[in-house]
């Protein structure tokens, strides 16, 4: 084993052991998604909302964007901004490991966090309603990656800023809540006035809810100014996140 596996082993293994210790970070990740989709996803379960599509299927898709961002825009900005208040992230910048090591060990740990809690969602809803019979799998695999590649780079942006811990909880919060209630995953982005559907369609957890539903319920179609929206504005986030992060905390 190289160094450079070396080093983004163990740190993955500490960053995992740390998210273990987190009975928020856990709660949000993994149960706050299914408790959702058990008593909010039962409601008129099985009610066609299009042409042999069930309410179900478009909601079990949706709680795969939420976890997303629950985990990349809240879970790993604060726990970003917790490592430089300790003084944790001045000590990996001093050290021999590279940035790269590090940001790739915070994905990996959202993508176990991720890949766990999708496992006990299509358990659940397997067991209870049947899985969507139009789910193209692999497209669908890939789109959560993609989401996931999303929340974490906001995460990442939000968590390095220069900012006190306190600042860096209130903002990542209000950026999940907001992306989270103007996606349609809460309320139907059909219900907003139209003004307010044109401009919350470009907001990228709709954008990620839309793709997850095309491609696990065959539910609408995301038209390509959209998607490339979303990946253009996210290299623009990692682009600003390399120049802005914070690894000294002098504000923290």
């Amino acid at each position: 084993m190289t160094s450079i596996s070396r080093q983004f082993t163990t740190l993955l293994r500490t960053e995992v052991l740390l998210f273990l210790r987190e009975p928020t970070a856990l709660f949000f990740s993994l149960a706050f998604p299914l408790i959702l989709l058990l008593f909010v996803g039962s409601i008129g379960a099985t009610d066609e909302v299009d042409d042999g599509i069930r309410f179900i299927d478009t909601y079990m898709a949706s709680m795969v964007a939420v976890t997303a961002a629950n985990v990349g825009i809240m879970g790993l900005s604060i726990h970003v901004a917790e490592n430089r208040a300790r003084g944790a992230l001045k000590r990996y910048r001093l050290s021999p490991m590279s940035p790269g090591i590090f940001f790739g060990a915070q994905f990996a740990t959202a993508l176990v966090t991720v890949i766990v809690s999708l496992i006990g969602l299509i358990v659940v809803t397997l067991a209870l309603y049947g899985l969507s019979i139009d789910a193209n799998w692999p497209l669908f695999l890939a789109t959560a990656l993609l989401s996931l590649y999303v929340a974490v780079s906001w995460g990442l942006f939000l968590g390095g800023l220069r900012l006190p811990l306190r600042s860096v909880q209130v903002i990542s919060a209000a950026v999940f809540f907001l992306m989270f209630f103007s996606s349609g995953a809460a309320l139907p982005r059909e219900s907003f006035p139209e003004w307010l559907q044109a401009i919350v369609a470009w907001n990228p957890l709709a954008v990620a809810n839309d793709l997850l539903m095309s491609s696990y319920a065959a539910y609408g179609v995301v038209e390509i100014a959209r998607i490339a929206a979303l990946v253009i504005s996210t290299l623009i986030v990692n682009a600003i996140t390399s120049v802005t992060f914070d690894w000294e905390g002098r504000n923290s």
